[in-house]
């Protein structure tokens, strides 16, 4: 950055003196001109003989500065008019990455105290200080020097608001009437936090109120951004970053934010179920702004019973551009369905005449966004169970509608309800191991057919219930 130091006296006019900026020196001058690392301490130092030596050290960032100092005479003659009498100067360094601003003491008078006021409060009792505001708009920066003799008089209290010196005197008027004589404000802190949204597509999906993302289908992004800061006018970096449930990283995409509109945009594929977490990111010369929100992704083929009955269901396919093969059989293989194209958004009725568990084989291709054809087959299955649900319900019922039902045998009868609750819990077990961690199965091993064929042969022994018992209270 290029920091400029001007020098004057306490009449405000140009002063020649020897000025020391960073590693540069100017021996003479009024001004002098050096070019500072930004984002580090430099010091400043102006001397002339006859006069108050200002020696101070400033922290500069990145924009270019220029500041005035005053140097004084030493005056030790008490009839001099500018005898002990101080006068305010102050310089100010605006942080550009945040609304933090550097006050400096500018003035190498004669002085007891400096103190600053914001806007007319008193805030600061320090020859420097940094005060963050909260905000970007128009302040106000007054600085308050005073001299005090040795009986602790003050003799002179002056106000200086960065352009105009008010020479006051506690005599004739109050300080608050000598911080009200202006009200002008002297600082103007730009707004810095950018504009940033993003739009995404659409979902494709409503399932039971709740909007979803098709799985395989495809994910927009459009930014919309004004970079306000005026230190990074043409300055920028727009990344996204997509996550998936657990929390890893699947895609990273980094542009300019001069490039064009659709260059600006990214698209990425949803291959997996569930959330999928967006972080689109604004950075600018300063700093970088977060957008975060999520979408879900659900399985495009869903199969689900049509109403309350057993036996009904359908398979729907709410993909939008994908079609579907599908066939229906048995878990012993006995055709249902045979196999057919599913258009996207179409239904079939899937009607099963038996309790026990089916197959449904699906078949698909998908284009990644690289233009890559990928085969996909899943099967799903059906584990109607209902029917049987239904006729245990109503044999429990008629076994214990009354406390006293009157039966002969309650041995035999309580060893079959044991049967029957051994059974049921062992054909949900079974459900339980098979669907935990699958809506479908890519690869279909014989473990689990296995597992399948078993919760069937569960299932046909607990449909030998429904028979019902000899003992009946007739409810």
């Amino acid at each position: 950055m290029l920091l400029t130091v001007n020098i004057i006296d306490q009449n405000n006019a140009p002063l020649l003196a020897n000025i020391t900026l960073g590693v540069d020196v100017g021996v003479n001058v009024s001004t002098l001109s050096s070019v500072i690392t930004d984002e580090t301490f430099t010091n400043i130092q102006v001397s002339k003989t006859g006069y108050y030596t200002y020696d101070k050290q400033v922290f500069v960032h990145t924009n270019a500065v220029t500041v005035t100092i005053r140097i004084c005479q030493i005056i030790t003659n008490i009839a001099n008019a500018n005898y002990q009498k101080p006068f305010p100067l102050f310089f100010t360094i605006k942080d550009p990455c945040s609304h933090d601003v550097a006050i400096y003491n500018a003035s190498a008078c004669v002085y007891s105290s400096v103190s600053y006021y914001i806007n007319n409060v008193l805030t600061y009792v320090s020859a420097d200080a940094t005060h963050r505001f909260s905000a970007h708009g128009e302040y106000q920066i007054k600085q308050r020097m005073e001299y005090t003799d040795m009986f602790a008089h003050i003799t002179y209290f002056d106000i200086y608001r960065g352009s105009v010196t008010h020479e006051r005197n506690l005599n004739t008027e109050t300080v608050e009437q000598a911080l009200n004589f202006d009200i002008i404000s002297n600082i103007t802190l730009d707004q810095i936090t950018p504009q940033f949204s993003i739009d995404i597509t659409s979902p494709d999906m409503l399932l039971d109120s709740a909007v979803y993302y098709s799985l395989r289908s495809e994910v927009t992004i459009t930014p919309t951004f004004l970079i306000l800061n005026p230190s990074c006018i043409g300055e920028g970096t727009i990344r996204y970053k997509i996550y998936n449930a657990y929390n890893n990283l699947l895609f990273t995409y980094e542009v300019s934010t001069a490039a064009d509109i659709d260059d600006l945009k990214y698209t990425f594929q949803l291959n997996y179920i569930g959330d999928y977490k967006i972080v689109a990111s604004l950075i600018d010369c300063c700093n970088s702004y977060d957008v975060v929100t999520y979408v879900s992704a659900s399985d495009f083929i869903l199969i689900y019973p049509v109403s309350d009955g057993c036996n009904d269901y359908r398979i729907s396919n709410f993909s939008q551009s994908l079609s579907v093969d599908v066939s229906v059989a048995s878990i012993l293989g006995e055709n249902i369905i045979p196999l057919q194209t599913l258009a996207p958004g179409r239904s079939i009725e899937i009607p099963l005449t038996a309790m026990g568990t089916y197959k449904v084989y699906t078949k698909y291709s998908y284009t990644t966004p690289t233009s890559v054809t990928v085969p996909i087959e899943k099967t799903y299955f059906i584990t109607n169970y209902c029917g049987v649900e239904e006729c245990l319900a109503d044999f429990m019922i008629k076994l214990f509608c009354k406390e006293d039902c009157g039966c002969q045998d309650n041995t035999k009868l309580i060893l079959t309800i044991n049967k029957i609750n051994a059974l049921l819990f062992n054909y949900f077990s079974h459900l339980n191991n098979l669907y935990s961690y699958n809506r479908a199965f890519d690869i279909l091993s014989d473990s689990d057919l296995k597992m399948f064929s078993d919760a069937d042969l569960i299932l046909t022994k607990l449909s030998s219930y429904c028979n019902g018992t000899n003992c009946n209270c007739g409810c």
